[in-house]
């Protein structure tokens, strides 16, 4: 007995014990989806007695964004596989879905013959026929989510994401037909069918990966990612008999998804003090006031939208419109009190943003930030990786050197005045000269305007092989080979 109530006891204590290691994280961020099946091909001319002409132009694309969060507990008993659920949902779907097709052909000319088979005259021209179909598809108005499951494993390796649900969408279909016979002298009254119906598009997202870095998971993944000119794949039975000649066609068939999502530990409190337009925290309108902020969350703003937020350490950003901005580590945005660190603080996938930061204090890494296309635009288009191999026998050896600004050098084409960027970084003359402000413009994965407004900045590109020192009041948007800037770590001097 005495054993037994020893087993108990020990039993427990490793339980408890187990509990106190164990974590509830969560992994949140957004999905992006773009699913895009397409035909388009045209012909026309005279051949084989024949004056044609076909077109097809069919387009089905569904294309938008999850902003989803995962809880699950990791540690404790047993961390090999933790199985994260969603606990919240934000999505935003568009539906594009159009067929026109045509067609046309027309004899030059045809002999007529009477009853008894006699050759009585030459029609000019002969025999002819049209056809079109069309169809207008729009999604089924309705309360159910298009997200219908989700689930995030993680292991001591890498993870499995996966995202499945449905779009029900209306298609109305018409189909106009006619025939016209040069010898004949009744002829036949062209015909129109219509049909509507229900359909279900699948949408699946299922991705297996390593890990780069357990803090935030990212990347892009294809299903399918095909294209050509083989016109049997572009035309339907009856416009590929009205085609008697070349034809110029393409078909696509391609679904891609990006994501990031982040490793959420703990929320920050933060105050939204501007907030104009259309502008949206994980998927949600946002509102004015407090907020609680944690990494992975992402902001987003509409045209001719305004949105500012100050937190707790008195860092500040400033989003102008059409901006989207991923928070990886917004409760240390200023490294306050850690050693040196490129972990990125924001990432900045697209639009004008306007920052405040302290300056770097010891041995912190500032504020970084980093430029990216990873899901700015999901349009099945993924960025193959460029390998760079250097080699030397100096341990110490660097491709290149960090440029150091030389102000009788030009790096930057010439800037137009932006009103938009005027209004963002209003009242930076008066910071403290403890603190640095930065003012970017990053659009379609270009840097377009990258200003240190107060205080000096240090850039990198994403292999880390370019690099350089902009001082207070200096504009870039070129390295000093001339070429353009696309991702850059920023952070401060």
């Amino acid at each position: 007995m005495k054993n037994s109530v020893t087993l108990i006891v020990l039993f427990t204590a490793l339980s408890f014990t187990a509990m106190l290691k164990a974590q509830m994280i969560t992994y949140s961020g957004p999905v992006d989806y773009y699913l895009e099946l397409s035909k388009k091909a045209n012909g026309d001319g005279e051949d084989d007695g024949y004056n044609w002409n076909v077109s097809v132009d069919e387009k089905r694309i569904i294309e938008g964004t999850v902003y989803i969060t995962f809880m699950g507990i990791s540690g404790g008993l047993s961390s090999r596989n933790v199985l994260f659920r969603p606990t919240s949902i934000q999505e935003n779907f568009n539906f594009t879905g159009t067929v026109n097709n045509s067609g046309n052909e027309e004899k030059t000319s045809q002999p007529c013959y009477d009853n008894l088979l006699r050759f009585t005259h030459t029609a000019t021209p002969g025999d002819s026929r049209s056809y079109s179909h069309t169809v207008q598809s729009t999604p089924v108005e309705s309360d159910r989510p298009v997200i219908e499951s989700a689930g995030l494993i993680v292991n001591n390796n890498g993870y499995t994401l996966n995202i499945t649900g449905r779009m029900q969408v209306n298609v109305n279909t018409i189909i106009y037909s006619s025939q016209t016979y040069a010898c004949i002298e009744s002829q036949e009254p062209p015909k129109t069918t219509s049909n509507s119906e229900t359909v279900i598009i699948p949408i699946a997202v299922v991705v297996n990966r390593e890990f780069d870095n357990p803090d935030y998971l990212e990347g892009s993944w294809v299903k399918e990612d095909t294209s050509g000119t083989e016109c049997n794949k572009c035309l339907g039975p009856v416009i590929s008999r009205m085609a008697h000649g070349d034809m110029n066609c393409r078909w696509t068939s391609r679904i891609t998804a990006s994501w990031i999502l982040s490793k959420r530990t703990k929320e920050c409190d933060a105050n939204v003090n501007r907030l104009e337009g259309d502008v949206k925290i994980n998927g949600a309108p946002a509102s004015e006031g407090p907020a609680k902020i944690g990494a992975g969350d992402i902001i987003e703003t509409g045209g001719h939208s305004r949105f500012s937020m100050r937190m707790a350490d008195n860092s500040e950003i400033r989003i102008g419109s059409k901006s989207r901005i991923v928070l990886n580590d917004p409760c240390n945005l200023q490294n306050e009190g850690k050693e040196l660190s490129t972990d990125a603080k924001m990432k900045i996938l697209r639009g004008k943003i306007y920052g405040i930061a302290a300056k770097m204090v010891g041995k912190g890494s500032g504020f970084n930030l980093i430029t990216t296309t990873a899901i700015w635009g999901v349009r099945g288009q993924v960025k193959p990786d460029m390998p760079v191999i250097y080699a030397s026998t100096d341990p110490g050896f660097i491709p290149y050197e960090c440029y150091q600004f030389n102000p009788y050098y030009r790096f930057s084409s010439p800037q137009q005045d932006d009103p938009e960027k005027a209004e963002l970084i209003e009242g930076y003359q008066s910071l403290p000269d403890d603190q640095v402000a930065y003012y970017l413009d990053f659009e379609d994965g270009i840097v377009k305007d990258l200003t240190a407004l107060k205080g000096s900045l240090h850039i990198e590109d994403e292999m880390g092989l370019k690099c350089m020192d902009i001082p207070e009041g200096t504009t870039v948007n070129q390295w000093q080979d001339g070429t353009v800037m696309t991702e850059i770590m920023i952070s401060i001097q």
